[in-house]
């Protein structure tokens, strides 16, 4: 299978300037001219036939949250094709995520900086990706630019998957449609698993090393947090950063009346000076710019993780730990499972007093439930 375009390899620095020029409808064009994949005309039948297949590849949306429910697709298609390679192509900071999934053959990471249609970066993905030929290609992403486009171009597969919204042909030649009774962002993504004749498998779930475990105990131990005391993580680059300062606050006076239980702020990789000031304030223990790994082992020695529309909020039930999640009520469905693991503190319109009180009302139950509590 080649993936080599019909005028040879096109002439990157002439086409990112013209690019430049002719905005997104025309990039989508200049994508569609230039790569032969994007010319076919095979018929397809559902489910589409990969009896065979060598290499699928798997587009994770940019935005990591999205990414992560991911995993439940991911994990079907692994499951499925055992004999097949399966590749991840997504943004660099979701990387670290699915780089300890087993079954993944490798995974590809850009930078989101560098994502616009012949950009350099983009260039040597696409040379990387040209050698990774594939069967098929399942894109996630459901607002896709060129630049995805281009690199999909490069794998040059035959079956294109993706959201109804995301394309039409012949960008994509199979299209998803979902409906009500797949709500939850990971059960949408089965879709397109189902497409490909996989069927779901007991829910992805990931590890963190002892290693990498001790280390964060050993953080704690730095900020005077007794060995074996109950720790529960407030995702404060989140809150913080969707609700502000002042309820953030409130839901912080509010739990912190919590008797025998240790809070710890994760702070993310924000550089928001107002957060930082915000944090400091708080007089609570801190965790900035954790690594994946590191940001799965703070999770992993608390008793119960505080967020919502966020990466810590989905970690959390991969790695089967209870999660509170401050969700607006049209979130819930796609964001939070029935399965006594995630629980809601319900808003319309803003969170207020009563929001902080449901927060404190289940952590209060979670570290009642607690082994060994007093």
């Amino acid at each position: 299978m080649s993936s080599s375009s019909s005028f040879g390899q096109p002439d990157r620095p002439v086409l990112s300037r013209l690019s430049r020029l002719v905005g997104p409808r025309g990039q989508d064009a200049l994508v569609r001219l230039t790569y032969p994949c994007f010319r076919s005309r095979t018929p397809l039948r559902l489910p589409a036939d990969l009896t065979g297949a060598r290499r699928l590849a798997v587009i994770l949306p940019e935005d990591p949250l999205e990414s992560l429910h991911a995993m439940s697709v991911v994990g079907a298609l692994v499951n499925h094709f055992s004999g097949a390679e399966v590749v991840i192509a997504c943004e660099r900071r979701v990387a670290g995520f699915f780089e300890r999934v087993r079954g993944i053959a490798d995974v590809v990471a850009y930078d989101r900086g560098e994502r616009y249609l012949y950009s350099r970066e983009f260039g040597e993905l696409g040379d990387m990706l040209s050698q990774k030929a594939c069967d098929a290609c399942v894109i996630l992403e459901k607002n896709p630019d060129a630049s995805l486009w281009y690199l999909i171009a490069r794998m040059a597969p035959p079956i294109r998957i993706g959201y109804a919204q995301a394309a039409s042909y012949p960008f994509l030649n199979v299209r998803i449609r979902t409906t009500g009774e797949a709500a939850h962002a990971s059960d949408q993504n089965l879709l397109a698993a189902a497409v490909m004749g996989a069927k779901p498998v007991p829910p992805a779930t990931w590890s963190v090393s002892k290693e990498t475990i001790e280390e964060m105990r050993h953080a704690l131990r730095e900020y005077r947090i007794p060995e074996g005391a109950a720790v529960a993580c407030l995702d404060a680059a989140y809150l913080y950063g969707r609700f502000g300062a002042e309820w953030t606050s409130t839901l912080v006076n509010t739990v912190r009346e919590i008797d025998n239980l240790e809070w710890v702020i994760y702070a993310g990789d924000s550089a928001d000076e107002d957060l930082v000031a915000w944090i400091e304030r708080s007089g609570l223990p801190a965790f900035p710019a954790l690594s994946p790994s590191r940001s799965a082992a703070l999770i992993q020695v608390s008793c119960a993780v505080v967020s919502g529309k966020a990466v810590l909020f989905e970690l959390a039930h991969l790695l089967g730990k209870p999660a509170i999640g401050v969700f607006e009520e049209n979130e819930v469905c796609r964001y939070c499972r029935p399965d006594g693991l995630s629980h809601v503190a319900g808003f319309s319109g803003r969170p207020d007093d009563r929001t902080a009180g449901r927060v404190k009302e289940i952590i209060g139950t979670l570290a009642a439930a607690r082994p060994g509590s007093r």
